[in-house]
C-alpha cells in the first residue's frame, strides 16, 4: 500500500518510518478496543491516522493493521518529487510509443512504466554495475537482445530498449508464469526467479520474499515490483497526488537507413540538421561517433525530424562522393598498419 501525504513525510526517512509505525500502531489498537467497529473507530481518529486507516480500509487490509505495525514493513521516502516530475516530463516523449510496443508483442502496455522505477526516464542513467540506457540493461543482457559496440550501444536508445524489454519480459512471463515474478525477474533475473520459486516450493511473491534466502536476493530484488506497482500508481493519478505535470512533446521522426559510412560532421552539414535535434533522436550512437572517432555506420537506422522527410534522399545524394566510404575508421587504420608492417619486414639493410 501507498501513504502518500506531502506535510507527513520529512527529510529524515527513518523518522518517517518510526511515525508511520507509531500511527498505525495508535490505530490498531483504537480498532481493537472498539471491536473492530469500524464506524466507531473513524469517529475516535483525525489528521494522519485517520488517513492511514481509510488506505486500510479502501485496500481491504484491515486484516493486516497488526502486522503492518512492524517496522520492517514499513519503507518511506521523500525528496523524489522533482526527480518525479522531470520523468513525467520526459515521459511524454517516449511513453505513448513505448505502450505500443508492448501492445504490439501482446503484452500488458502497463510495463511501459518500469523506466520510472529502473532510471526515472534518465537516458544518460549508468549504475555502477553498468547499466545503461533508461531501461537500465547490462551489458551482457543488452547484448542477447540489442547492438551493444563501440559504435553503437542500443541500450541508450529509449525505442530500441523498449522492444528489447518486450523480448525479456515476453521471456519471463513464458517461463515464470506471473506477472509479479515476471516483473521481479527483470531486476533479480529470470534464472534467480525461478531458482526462488523452486527453493520455496511457491509461486507466490510475498512468501517468496518471506522465505527465500540469498545474498542476491536483497532489498533492492524484493521490492522490486511492489515500487513498480507503486510508481504505476502514482503516474496514472499524478494529477490528484502531486498537480497537473505537463508533458513533452511525444518525438516525431522518420528514419532510412545509412548506404554508407559517414562522419556525423558531414551528414549534419548535408542534411542541414542540428547536432543536438540529431543526438537526440539518435541516442545509440556512441561517444567515439559524435567526436568523429568513428563514422556513421553503413545499415545504421537513422533518425531525422520529421520536417527533413521530403528532401531526405536528394540531400543525401547531393553529398560529395569523397564524403562517403566503405569501410569503418579503424578498418582503414588497420590496413594503414598491416600496409607499414609489410614495407617495414621488407627493407633490407645497405
Amino acid at each position: 500500500m501507498i501513504f502518500d501525504t506531502k506535510k507527513f513525510l520529512k527529510a529524515d526517512h527513518h523518522k518517517n518510518e518510526r511515525d508511520v509505525v507509531r500511527s498505525i500502531k495508535k490505530v490498531n489498537s483504537v480498532f481493537l478496543k472498539n471491536e473492530k467497529d469500524i464506524d466507531k473507530t473513524k469517529a475516535e481518529l483525525s489528521g494522519v491516522d485517520l488517513k492511514i486507516f481509510n488506505i486500510f480500509i479502501d485496500s481491504a487490509k484491515l486484516d493486516y493493521l497488526s502486522e503492518a505495525g512492524d517496522l520492517k514493513n514499513i519503507r518511506t521516502q521523500a525528496g523524489l518529487r522533482d526527480g518525479l516530475e522531470d520523468a513525467l516530463f520526459i515521459s511524454g516523449r517516449y511513453l505513448p510509443r513505448m505502450k505500443d510496443v508492448f501492445k504490439n508483442f501482446g503484452l500488458p502496455e502497463e510495463i511501459s512504466y518500469l523506466p520510472f522505477v529502473e532510471s526515472g526516464f534518465n537516458k544518460k542513467a549508468v549504475s555502477k554495475v553498468g547499466a545503461s540506457g533508461i531501461w537500465q540493461f547490462m551489458p551482457y543482457t543488452g547484448k542477447l537482445y540489442l547492438r551493444v559496440n563501440d559504435v553503437i550501444d542500443e541500450r541508450n536508445d529509449p525505442m530500441r530498449a523498449a522492444e528489447a524489454a518486450a523480448r525479456l519480459m515476453s521471456g519471463n512471463y513464458k517461463a515464470l508464469g506471473k506477472w509479479s515474478l515476471a516483473i521481479t525477474a527483470y531486476n533479480h533475473g529470470r534464472a534467480g526467479v525461478a531458482n526462488a520459486v523452486k527453493t520455496t516450493g511457491s509461486d507466490k511473491l510475498n512468501e517468496i520474499i518471506e522465505n527465500y534466502q540469498s545474498p542476491s536476493f536483497g532489498f533492492a530484488s524484493k521490492n522490486f515490483f511492489v515500487c513498480f506497482v507503486g510508481a504505476m500508481y502514482v503516474v496514472k493519478n499524478s494529477d490528484t497526488l502531486i498537480g497537473e505535470i505537463p508533458r513533452a512533446k511525444k518525438l516525431e521522426f522518420d528514419e532510412f537507413v545509412m548506404p554508407h559510412y559517414m562522419s556525423v560532421e558531414d551528414f549534419l552539414a548535408g542534411m542541414d540538421i542540428d547536432l543536438f535535434t540529431f543526438k537526440e533522436l539518435n541516442p545509440a550512437l556512441t561517444p567515439t561517433v559524435y567526436k568523429g572517432e568513428r563514422r556513421i555506420p553503413i545499415g545504421y537506422t537513422v533518425r531525422v525530424p520529421i520536417e527533413n522527410r521530403e528532401d531526405f534522399l536528394p540531400r543525401y545524394e547531393r553529398i560529395s562522393k569523397t564524403k562517403k566510404f566503405d569501410t569503418q575508421i579503424e578498418d582503414e587504420l588497420g590496413k594503414e598498419k598491416g600496409l607499414a608492417s609489410v614495407e617495414s619486414s621488407t627493407k633490407t639493410s645497405p
